[in-house]
């Protein structure tokens, strides 16, 4: 069973005409027009690879994460992690569904006047009741253990009590990631996650994400507009362009002057 399926995955402009004849199911919609982010996709993922997508500014690598997600909801098509089903969820039923999968953002949205294991611990506000969450202080003691084995995956389990304002990016980002191992995901999603590091904090998250692979048997989609992250970090690569999958291909087969060819505007499948 793959981690992760998506079939017939498509996402109108929501301004197009295609767009508006969707929402009134009223019209044929033209999937020929240039009116989509993207459109038919189809992949799967499988359990412990490292897939990294490529794209131009604008091929929907983002919009893709989300949909994978349902963070925003795709116009066609589905989308099953481990097997379930999740495109037309919502609620607890949704949350229940995507409890395999964390996703880690760009910006890692840390609440910086915390100290690191409260913000950590905040990976677990999904699966808890009341205010206790919110502060280390108020959190379980297994809670608290959890928290500080998560910071210990990332090799930061030194600097539990100190304030995330004095973090430096790579650091912040390395709790980010922490955060998420609180939510016990199979899949680990990531948006970008070096796009805001100095080169030499970029390369440690991402050999920190492949040792999270290996250790914890990880399945890791991330979107990168670095190419030798791609090509150094992924067992496979899948890319976006004018609105198709215009490649979904293991890595091996791949150079940095074959994938920089989808970035140039003669490019075509």
């Amino acid at each position: 069973m793959p981690a992760l399926s998506v079939k017939g995955l498509t996402k109108i402009i929501s301004t197009t005409p295609a767009a508006r004849a969707l929402r009134s199911r009223s019209g044929r919609v033209d999937l020929n027009q240039p009116d989509f982010i993207f459109k038919e996709l189809d992949f799967n993922i499988q359990t412990g690879e490292s897939v990294a997508i490529i794209g131009p500014n604008g091929a929907g690598k983002s919009t893709l994460l989300r949909c994978c997600l349902s963070l925003i909801q795709p116009d066609l098509g589905t989308v099953h992690l481990h097997g379930k089903q999740i495109s037309q969820l919502s609620g607890s039923a949704l949350r229940k569904a995507r409890q395999p999968a964390a996703l880690i953002f760009q910006k890692h949205q840390l609440v910086t006047r915390l100290p690191v294991l409260s913000n950590v611990i905040h990976g677990a506000l999904g699966g808890a009741w009341g205010p206790r969450y919110w502060l280390h202080s108020l959190a379980s003691s297994e809670t608290r253990l959890q928290a500080y084995q998560c910071l210990e995956q990332v090799g930061l389990a030194d600097l539990a009590m100190r304030r995330c304002d004095q973090l430096s990016g790579g650091q912040s980002q390395r709790i980010a990631i922490a955060r998420a191992l609180m939510q016990k995901p199979k899949l680990l999603f990531a948006d970008e996650p070096t796009a805001s590091l100095d080169p030499h904090s970029g390369r440690e998250i991402m050999e920190l994400f492949r040792a999270l692979q290996r250790s914890l048997g990880l399945t890791i989609v991330f979107v990168s507009h670095d190419l030798q992250h791609a090509l150094n970090y992924s067992d496979r690569i899948i890319a976006l362009k004018d609105s198709r999958l215009a490649l979904d291909t293991r890595t091996q087969n791949e150079t940095h002057n074959s994938l920089a060819r989808l970035f140039s505007d003669n490019y075509h499948e």
